[in-house]
């Protein structure tokens, strides 16, 4: 299976594909790329920090054809 991710920034309300995704204990970090330039959004666990939601594709479509991520 070909895992399919997107991000969700809380801070702008926007929606990226991660260009690289790191995951630790305490830290998940993202990757992306706004146009722009690139930048990381970071969630720290210990000190409660939440810049980003990160969602799988399921491996379904919708009736419009649309992939779904949760």
């Amino acid at each position: 299976m070909n895992w399919k991710f997107r991000i969700w920034s809380l801070s702008e309300m926007k929606m990226y594909s991660p260009t690289k995704i790191e995951v630790c204990m305490s830290e998940t970090t993202a990757k992306i790329f706004d146009g722009k330039k690139h930048r990381t959004l970071m969630n720290n666990k210990l000190v409660g920090i939440e810049q980003f939601k990160l969602m799988a594709n399921v491996g379904i479509r919708d009736g419009e054809g649309k992939e779904i991520y949760d």
